[in-house]
């Protein structure tokens, strides 16, 4: 592009209405089935997919005898109201030459084919079974009367278990190579408190086994898809916290556009634009430059193609929630906000015992990088930004604010530990952008 002319802007409701309907996921899933289906008429048949409810559930809970199966599979049946298919009711509520064929095979004690159990559940999907199965320990009937007619199950014997188990072994590495990029192992022989750990928004954790919520969390969550994904993210925290370090490693390695509001300010001043003369007189004066003039400066930053094409992440912005609902009025909503939470003593470990030496323009830190002789030592300056009353300012400064923003990103932001090194940190980071946002809604 000409270097002389005015910079291409593109109008954020483009990525933003793509995004909100999920235009690139249904080109993505159009295309995927025509090339695996490859119908005789495409155009009928997208309609036809089109016309489909979408999301519809396709759950497959699989695990060793005696895991939790049955339990995890009738709890997720009805929370995504989806019906509930299992070898038994399958055979019991067809009357189909397969499921006869079944029957045979298994009255003969042979191992039933595995195309007949695959045109068996092609044939239909049968509703929940109404068999009750009960455990003496962990789950005994409340009923007296259901004590006293229970019956041992005849595929619970030792020596069948014994043999369902090894036949378990003997095919489930197969099984999980086929379901390689979407399955899910939950460790269920543990002590509820950790298996409750895995629990993400689940709001009836109170009414449910904890073993079938870390199943359900999982299955609400969004999986990955290869559709276009453009980042937008916001870093949020205390001054101290790290926020600039983690764009600029953002912008190394993914090549995001590093947007910080105190670099835009001085840019526009360097470069005597109509903006920049507009924002001089506060910055002459030491006075905070106004919203809607940060906001402009944003607009045009975030406007242009590079932002809007590799994503970009915004750190010392927006610093109160009128701001943050300014940018999202403007149309630069950040699919990521990230909360990087951190103490406030180590925030002023981090920053008061941090100096320049005069000479040399070398930056130390009295504790994780002191200076190597007493000389350097003695002629160190520490910045009136960083004196304790100073940086005690800005944190309660945030803090004031904090909440407000918090609420306002409550279905976007997450929270990350920033009292780590760095790169553990950055590790936080790369996993909530790389992984999709959790699903808010309620099944």
């Amino acid at each position: 592009m000409d270097a002389t002319k005015k910079p291409l802007l593109i109008p954020p409701e483009f990525s933003n209405y793509a995004e909100k309907h999920g235009i690139f996921q249904i080109y993505e899933s159009l295309l995927t089935k025509l090339i695996i289906e490859q119908p005789a008429d495409p155009l009928t048949y997208m309609i036809g997919l089109l016309e489909q409810e979408s999301e519809v559930p396709q759950i497959i809970i699989h695990g060793p005898p005696a895991a939790g199966k049955r339990t995890m599979s009738v709890m997720a049946a009805k929370h995504f109201d989806c019906v509930h298919i299992t070898l038994d009711n399958l055979l019991a509520e067809s009357d189909s030459k397969s499921a006869k064929k079944a029957q045979e095979y298994i009255s003969a004690k042979e191992m039933v084919p595995t195309h007949i159990w695959v045109s068996l559940i092609k044939e239909r999907l049968q509703k929940e079974d109404c068999i009750n199965v009960y455990h003496s320990t962990f789950d005994p009937p409340s009923d007296l009367a259901v004590v006293q007619r229970l019956v041992p199950d005849s595929k619970s014997s030792e020596k069948v278990m014994i043999q369902r188990l090894m036949e378990y072994h003997r095919h489930i590495d197969g099984i999980l190579m086929c379901f390689e990029k979407i399955h899910k192992s939950i460790n269920v022989d543990q002590p509820k408190a950790d298996v409750f750990s895995q629990v993400v928004d689940v709001a009836e954790a109170e009414d449910l086994d904890y073993c079938v919520l870390s199943v359900l969390s999982y299955l609400k969550m969004n999986h990955r898809n290869n559709a276009p994904h453009t980042p937008r993210l916001i870093l949020l925290g205390p001054t101290g916290c790290g926020k600039s370090v983690q764009a600029e490693l953002l912008a190394s390695k993914y090549g995001f556009v590093n947007v910080s509001c105190t670099e835009l300010i001085k840019q526009s001043l360097v470069d005597d634009s109509k903006l920049g003369e507009a924002v001089r007189p506060y910055i002459d004066r030491h006075m905070l430059v106004p919203d809607d003039l940060v906001l402009q400066l944003l607009k045009s930053r975030l406007a242009q193609l590079d932002a809007v094409t590799k994503g970009w992440v915004i750190h010392g912005f927006p610093k109160t929630r009128e701001q943050a609902e300014s940018l999202a009025r403007a149309g630069y909503e950040a699919n990521r906000v990230i909360f990087m939470d951190v103490p406030t003593d180590t925030i002023l470990e981090r920053l008061t015992l941090r100096s320049v030496d005069p000479v040399t323009g070398e930056r130390y830190h009295l504790i994780y990088n002191p200076p190597r002789t007493n000389e350097v030592k003695q002629r160190l300056h520490t910045s009136p930004k960083d004196v304790e009353s100073a940086v005690n300012s800005r944190i309660a400064q945030y803090q004031a604010y904090i909440e407000e923003i918090a609420e306002y990103y409550e279905e976007s932001a997450q929270h990350i530990n920033a009292d780590q090194d760095i790169h553990t940190v950055f590790e936080c980071i790369e996993s909530i952008i790389v992984n999709p946002i959790p699903t808010k809604n309620e099944v």
